[in-house]
């Protein structure tokens, strides 16, 4: 899971070239403020990202992408799931 100067991503090492970072939304932030860095994260149980994103200048917003099925396995493994 990161970020671009646009684009929240999936960033999968293992997947064939070509395949491996896939665009998941755009964060569509302004980057005017430390807090407007959208941290993404992955939920615990794989299925959804969470990030935020400053969309006006007043307040950050946070929100919530479905992954697809086909990315939904690259969740949090079973001994890191208590951590988060």
């Amino acid at each position: 899971m990161g970020d671009t100067a646009e684009d929240i991503v999936m960033i999968r090492p293992e997947a064939e070239e070509g395949r491996r970072i896939r665009v998941l939304a755009r964060h569509m932030t302004t980057w005017k403020y430390q807090r407007s860095h959208p941290h993404p994260t992955l939920s615990r149980d794989g299925k959804r990202c969470l990030f935020a994103a400053d969309r006006s200048d007043d307040r950050d917003d946070l929100f919530i992408v479905d992954l697809p099925e086909e990315m939904q396995d690259a969740g949090p493994s079973e001994g890191h799931k208590e951590n988060l």
